[in-house]
């Protein structure tokens, strides 16, 4: 693919600056949030424009809403009830692989997150 832009004269252009990413010592906020998530909509952007205009077809809300209709029509679901079943699934699965990267990896807890990790999902999602 690469390859083939390039032959089609096709440029590549890299961010500068390297991403800036949180200390782990910082305050977290909302705010701090979404200034993060500029920085990479940005850089994503400036790499790949094209992924990223459907990025946002590929959230769990987005996908939970046309997989509900689809299942009302086809299987005969309640629209509303498939949608939450999704969405806690999508979570718990999200949730698990927190688990398995932070976890195990700095064998430490899930204390902390566990109170505010579903805030932080849905604002994410």
């Amino acid at each position: 693919l690469g390859k083939g832009l390039w032959e089609k004269g096709w440029k590549l252009r890299l961010c500068s600056l390297p991403v800036l990413q949180n200390p782990s010592d910082s305050i977290l906020s909302l705010s701090r949030f979404k200034n993060r998530m500029i920085r990479w909509t940005r850089l994503r952007a400036s790499m790949m424009p094209f992924p990223g205009l459907l990025e946002p077809l590929t959230e769990c809300f987005f996908l939970g809403l046309l997989a509900s209709i689809a299942a009302s029509k086809i299987f005969g679901c309640y629209t509303l009830t498939f949608f939450v079943f999704q969405s806690v699934l999508w979570f718990l699965l999200d949730y698990h692989l927190l688990f398995c990267l932070e976890v195990r990896k700095r064998k430490s807890s899930l204390s902390f997150v566990s109170c505010l990790l579903f805030g932080d999902w849905f604002t994410s999602e």
